[in-house]
């Protein structure tokens, strides 16, 4: 990329970049290098747009075509790799971009308005309105979207998003949303993450078997270990302090155990590091504890546990 990036032919340039992109798809199925190839692609789409907004003789189609190719292998970068630091700064650089150009910009609006069904260009929309902290906007724009495009999981995805900064209250909401972006065994596992996270908080005992299930699959996942046991969310019933459940240890090991969530019957995985105010052997099979609930890609666990 820094060959293509660095040569002032463009035909050169072209050649260069899609002797790299033919590589990067090349290594998207392997588990180790999957992660930087999908990154390779968003830069060199990033690279694609930024030459067509410096070109004069870009049309409004051109920008808006390329501005599609970023949202699009971006998306499934963040999706396939959540909690990468890599995708993460590349949506910033992208929001960067979009926002210090005011072409790109009037550019991504037309397109909008000329096709609101386009899930790309209406994601990404919504996006530069969150970024400028108007979340009620980008509902508007993923709603519209929507209304016309009502399976498309890219936008079922992004209006969730939207809708857990809103209200991360209203979780049934969420919880449909969340479910419609995304089908058993894909690649979406960021939405898997937070319906499975929902479905374990409802009432129906069918949901709660479906997020163990889920939660089971994400746990083999190719992730950092930090981005895999990071706490993502806290059980709080829309309260601002996390719920304290009681519960009893059903099992306990050397340096992890399970507990059995009163009125629930569910187990949540325990750590030793999770304990709080008591000394990780003086816990027994049976024992009565007080906790928090928190989820990670691993699923639920307990956490600043106490003596009940």
């Amino acid at each position: 990329m820094m060959r293509a990036n660095n040569t002032d032919r463009p035909l050169e340039r072209r050649r260069l970049r899609n002797e790299a992109h033919s590589l990067a798809q090349g290594l998207l199925g392997d588990s180790r290098s999957g992660s930087p190839a999908r990154h390779t692609l968003v830069k060199l789409a990033m690279d694609d747009l930024r030459d067509l907004l410096a070109d004069d003789g870009a049309t409004d189609q051109d920008i808006d075509d390329a501005v599609r190719q970023v949202e699009q292998v971006l998306e499934r970068g963040l999706q396939e790799f959540p909690d990468e630091p890599r995708f993460a700064t590349a949506e910033a650089d992208f929001a960067r971009l979009l926002r210090d150009q005011p072409r790109s910009l009037a550019a991504l609006k037309a397109a909008f308005a000329a096709n609101p069904r386009d899930p790309y260009i209406a994601t990404r929309l919504a996006r530069v309105y969150e970024d400028a902290g108007d979340l009620a906007s980008a509902e508007g724009c993923l709603r519209k979207a929507l209304n016309s495009n009502r399976s498309d999981k890219q936008l079922n995805f992004r209006y969730a998003e939207v809708m857990r900064a809103m209200d991360p209250t209203d979780t049934e909401r969420l919880a449909y949303h969340y479910k419609r972006a995304f089908t058993s065994g894909d690649n979406n596992h960021d939405a898997q993450f937070w319906y499975a996270r929902y479905a374990f908080d409802s009432d129906d005992a069918q949901k709660r078997r479906e997020a163990k299930d889920i939660f089971g699959h994400l746990r083999g996942v190719p992730m950092g270990h930090e981005a895999r046991i990071r706490v993502r969310d806290r059980m709080s019933n829309g309260a601002p302090t996390p719920s304290l459940y009681t519960g009893v240890v059903s099992r306990i090991e050397a340096a992890h155990g399970f507990v059995t969530v009163d009125g629930r019957g569910e187990e949540v995985f325990l750590h030793k590091s999770g304990v709080d105010g008591m000394p990780w052997d003086d816990l027994r099979r049976g024992s009565r504890v007080a906790f928090h609930i928190g989820f990670n890609f691993k699923g639920p666990l307990a956490f600043d546990v106490r003596p009940a």
